[in-house]
């Protein structure tokens, strides 16, 4: 099985949200609005939000689903990584 997964590193100051909602948005097999479905519909942006900017120097990892694809959030190092691994390629 392939997997496909897209890279996108968190400019300093930016929140979380915007990085997933970037990722989210350009990867080519997440139709969101297509099914009528927004980001909240899968995870809470803002608690994620607050989870990031309180562990701003912690290891900290969170993963959740949207339709086939995995997007996987890691900080590491005062650097944030959005992943998405996508089952279906």
């Amino acid at each position: 099985m392939n997997n496909h997964a897209r890279y996108e590193t968190n400019a300093a100051g930016q929140e979380v949200s915007t990085s997933i909602i970037s990722s989210v948005r350009d990867h080519d097999r997440i139709d969101l609005q297509e099914q009528g479905q927004t980001l909240f519909d899968f995870v809470d942006l803002d608690a994620l939000d607050q989870l990031f900017a309180h562990t701003s120097n912690a290891d900290l990892s969170v993963q959740f689903t949207v339709q086939d694809a995995t997007v996987i959030v890691s900080q590491s190092d005062g650097q944030i990584e959005t992943r998405i691994v996508d089952e279906k390629r």
